[in-house]
């Protein structure tokens, strides 16, 4: 497994709005097996 990293951005979301966004997205991820969950000794900027 590789280390692989994209950004996803939604322009319509405001910046309230945006984390709790973002949260849910991670949850659905790691629900659907996109994302395993675990988090990297660097995680600047975690949502969750």
């Amino acid at each position: 497994m590789g280390d692989f990293f994209e950004q996803i951005v939604d322009v319509e979301v405001s910046g309230e709005e945006a984390g709790q966004l973002a949260g849910r997205m991670v949850d659905w991820m790691v629900a659907d097996g996109r994302l395993d969950g675990e988090r990297g000794p660097d995680h600047a900027g975690d949502v969750r």
